[in-house]
């Protein structure tokens, strides 16, 4: 038994010599492959590197050519700006004119609004008298109907008076006659 647990022992260290030779290969294939892949993107970025050196040689041919735009712009600029010079002055002299008219349209505006206050006041004057001619018409009117309640009251009160005497002498009439017809 003692000869089995040792081939046992031996085969297990024999084993975990092989799994650690077995890591150790796959991981020099890693690196193996790494630096395989790593070539392949060194030669890519020198390829990129010679591709931004041309870039670079027609970029400053571009940019001598840029220079020689930039002259001729800065010489329309000058230009330009004497052109804006000359727009202000002309601005600054219609802003005058501007404001000058905006005084007189100020001015205007304030005679039509006190003209305005001035009219809103005098139709108020003409309303309020319009008011009181209506209030003395309606004063009037009520005066007239309270005389004409009192003549048609004193019209049926003589009427009434009337007819009262108009009795009183038919009674009296008929007596008399009777008085006249006994004798």
């Amino acid at each position: 038994m003692m000869l089995l647990r040792e081939t046992m022992k031996t085969e297990r260290e024999e084993t975990s010599s092989l799994e650690e030779n077995w890591q150790k290969t796959k991981t020099i294939q890693v690196h193996i492959s790494q630096a395989i892949k790593d070539i392949s993107e060194t030669t890519k970025s020198v390829n990129e590197v010679l591709e931004e050196r041309q870039k670079i040689s027609e970029t400053q041919n571009e940019t001598q050519d840029i220079k020689t735009k930039k002259d001729t712009i800065s010489k329309q600029c000058i230009e330009a700006s004497d052109e804006l010079l000359s727009l202000e002055a002309t601005l600054n002299r219609s802003e005058e004119k501007f404001s000058h008219l905006r005084k007189q349209h100020r001015l205007k505006m304030d005679a039509a609004l006190e003209s305005f206050e001035y009219s809103k006041l005098e139709l108020l004057k003409v309303e309020k008298e319009h008011l009181e001619g209506m209030s003395r018409v309606e004063a009037g009117e009520n005066e007239v109907k309270s005389m004409e309640n009192l003549i048609s009251n004193a019209r049926r009160k003589a009427e009434s008076e009337i007819a009262i005497m108009i009795q009183n002498f038919k009674k009296t009439e008929s007596n008399i006659l009777e008085q006249n017809v006994q004798l």
